[in-house]
């Protein structure tokens, strides 16, 4: 019987834009991290992070027990929070080049990505993220990530358009509603704007980063 393997990333930080230019951005949340083996023939292989809302987490599933590539993985998203971007970017290319699946190769890309859009490479993050969305479709936190990119050049016509994406492959992944939100304030879509930063609210009501957006357009739209 091939092996099952739960991922739970900890991508919350960084999905979640809105224009830098009204409103400061929230830095990264440290989260301590934890790799368990639960079982000696690592037929349970979990990433584990510390987060105070579940609702943060997006589990997806590994096709064979790869302690190698999510060890990459795990490295490369505590480099994100601890800021060491080259870190990040050197642990994301491992873990890509370690990568046995398409789905491992997208979330390996996406992981890539978050350096560039952390350095405001928003063409480069966005050409990354793309490759990505295609090799791990249902991965929301890609999608998010996206949308946030576009907000981020004021391309808000697309950043609707994959924020949409987002809440289609994940109605309860709080920050594709909160991406979706900014994009939609900023076109002028009021009613529906303020709903999806609602929604965003219930489904993570102890963010930080979507308190500070939902203000933001309190702020700014009402």
């Amino acid at each position: 019987m091939a092996a099952i393997f739960g991922l739970v990333l900890l991508l919350f930080s960084g999905l979640n834009s809105i224009d830098k230019q009204t409103t400061p951005q929230t830095p990264p949340k440290r989260h301590s991290t934890e790799i368990k083996i639960k079982t000696s023939n690592c037929q349970t292989f979990d990433f584990d992070p510390v987060t105070p809302d579940p609702l943060y987490d997006f589990s997806i599933t590994l096709g064979k027990c790869d302690k190698d590539y999510l060890k990459a993985i795990a490295d490369a998203d505590n480099a994100y929070y601890d800021k060491d971007y080259n870190l990040l970017k050197t642990s994301a290319q491992k873990a890509e080049s370690l990568a046995s699946t398409d789905f491992q190769k997208g979330v390996a890309k996406f992981m890539d990505a978050r350096y560039s859009y952390e350095l405001r490479d928003n063409e480069t993050a966005e050409k990354i993220l793309i490759e990505a969305s295609k090799l791990s479709p249902q991965m929301a936190n890609i999608h998010s990530l996206l949308s946030a990119n576009s907000n981020n050049t004021k391309n808000y016509p697309q950043a609707e358009s994959y924020g949409r994406v987002c809440v289609k492959v994940d109605n309860l992944f709080a920050f594709c509603h909160s991406n979706l939100g900014v994009s939609l304030l900023q076109q002028g879509k009021k009613e529906e704007g303020f709903k999806e930063l609602e929604e965003a609210k219930k489904l993570a009501p102890k963010s930080a980063d979507i308190a500070q957006t939902y203000k933001w357009g309190q702020e700014h739209f009402k």
